[in-house]
């Protein structure tokens, strides 16, 4: 458990500080809790899915210019799926990877 602590801990700070928000959003009881979710704040993929639609859709930034959409999806999806590896990490779930055929059709 200790290496995985560490793990995470020496990552580049870059990606921490990219991820951070977007995991505390997702995890932050505001949006998990509002669901209500049966499986509290783990990372699915159908959580992703109405995560991307509540976060990026939801919001409007799809009046944006069409990369700044794109890479902002890819950020929001990375984070979510570096989530689900922390969980898997440490033991707390053994749900499939978010990013399957679902996600892709999205």
């Amino acid at each position: 458990m200790q290496a995985v602590r560490q793990k995470y801990a020496i990552r580049p700070k870059g990606t921490s500080q990219a991820y951070a928000p977007i995991q505390q959003r997702f995890t932050i009881s505001e949006w998990c809790d509002e669901r209500r979710f049966v499986d509290g704040q783990l990372a699915t993929e159908q959580k992703l899915i109405a995560f991307l639609q509540n976060e990026l859709i939801g919001k409007g930034c799809c009046n944006r210019e069409w990369p700044y959409i794109f890479n902002r999806l890819k950020l929001h999806v990375a984070a979510i799926a570096d989530f689900w590896k922390q969980q898997v990490d440490f033991g707390v779930k053994e749900h499939p990877k978010p990013r399957t055929t679902m996600r892709r059709q999205y």
